[in-house]
């Protein structure tokens, strides 16, 4: 038993030691005014940087695409072995493969790359694994920035080494980037929906996903917290879950989620809305513009419904009919308004009525 509970301990260790890193993520290393060692740059957006190159501030990357200028690694050639390194990081799981992509710049015109030794490692640096990349072009006026890319690592690489070889040539390294291939949503959302004041929702696979925030507007733009819901954190498996809100507003109550990761990422989902009143038929303008109208519709049964809009000598604009659904019905309604005041009214064939004023600028 002791022996097994430390190898539990030991392996809870091990697994501990990489934080997560969320992709894509790019390294630009800053706007350095003086040489400094990777010692002092604590900001590396992908993991832990050692190595006994450095970085300048001087010739900084330009002519490709997401050139950052500003700060870049300096392999010197006064001795070879000269090398920056990546560790105590874990790309993200949910991507089945990882490109890497680096803009490079050699010093010498004879110089193809070639002495520039890329590696990962899935380890922790204990082994490593190279890679190549394409060449770099020779010849007069091949001296330059270059953007070089290496596809299909594996998803799983936690180091990651550049070393310049020779003593032949400088490099110099600026936006190192990894990036997911295929990567599946940190959280797949499959149902959002509400009866009366209970939320449900459901998930076909969760990753990275820490909890979900309940918001509530009263009117479908100002939205604040009234609950939350721990996530499954990791998940394969089809998760349900339900939020009650036991104070609603009176009228319309809208609602969404906010998904938020454990490193404090997050999407909003979609908005549902659901109506708290004694009133059989409500409605509520959402937006209003001179080409589109759209309209929130609650009606506690299913009906045929006209919608008209009048301008302020009563003469009716446009004419639309619809068929209502019991609980919330999303209405769209094109139009050809010059600014102006109008009136919307809305009749329902059982008699009921509903008018609302427009304001279109």
């Amino acid at each position: 038993m002791k022996k097994l509970f430390t190898l539990l301990v030991l392996t809870l260790l091990l697994t501990s030691v990489n934080a997560q890193t969320n992709l894509p993520v790019s390294d630009n290393f800053g706007t350095p005014t003086t040489t400094t060692a990777f010692s002092a740059y604590t900001a590396s957006p992908i993991g832990t940087i050692s190595g006994n190159g450095d970085l300048r501030g001087t010739l900084p990357s330009t002519g490709y695409a997401g050139a950052s200028g500003g700060g870049n690694v300096f392999l010197t050639n006064t001795a070879a072995g000269r090398n920056i390194t990546y560790s105590n990081f874990q790309a993200s799981g949910t991507c089945p493969t990882i490109d890497l992509s680096f803009g490079i710049l050699k010093s010498a015109t004879s110089a193809n790359g070639a002495s520039l030794v890329i590696e990962y490692s899935l380890d922790n640096g204990a082994t490593w694994i190279p890679v190549t990349f394409t060449v770099l072009l020779t010849g007069a006026g091949t001296t330059g920035w270059y953007l070089r890319s290496i596809t299909g690592l594996p998803n799983n690489i936690n180091g990651l080494r550049f070393t310049n070889s020779t003593t032949a040539t400088q490099f110099r390294l600026d936006d190192i980037t990894l990036t997911g291939v295929g990567c599946v949503l940190p959280v797949q959302l499959t149902n959002f929906s509400i009866s009366k004041s209970n939320l449900t929702f459901s998930t076909a696979s969760e990753s990275n996903n820490s909890h979900f925030m309940i918001e509530r507007s009263a009117n479908g733009t100002d939205f604040r917290e009234i609950g939350t819901v721990k996530g499954a954190g990791y998940s394969n498996n089809v998760r349900n879950y339900i939020f009650s809100d036991a104070t609603p507003l009176k009228g319309f109550n809208y609602y969404r989620l906010k998904q938020v990761d454990f490193d404090g990422r997050f999407e909003y989902s979609k908005i549902v809305s659901s109506y708290v009143g004694n009133k059989v038929f409500e409605a509520t303008v959402v937006s209003a513009q001179s080409d589109l109208l759209r309209l929130n519709v609650f009606s506690q049964i299913s009906d045929e419904a006209s919608i008209s809009v009048y301008d302020m000598n009563g003469r009716m604009i446009t004419t639309q009919n619809v068929t209502l659904v019991e609980n919330d019905n999303e209405i769209s309604l094109s139009s050809n308004l010059q600014s102006g005041v109008y009136v919307i009214k809305i009749a329902t064939s059982n008699g009921e009525q509903i008018s609302k004023m427009l304001n279109i600028r």
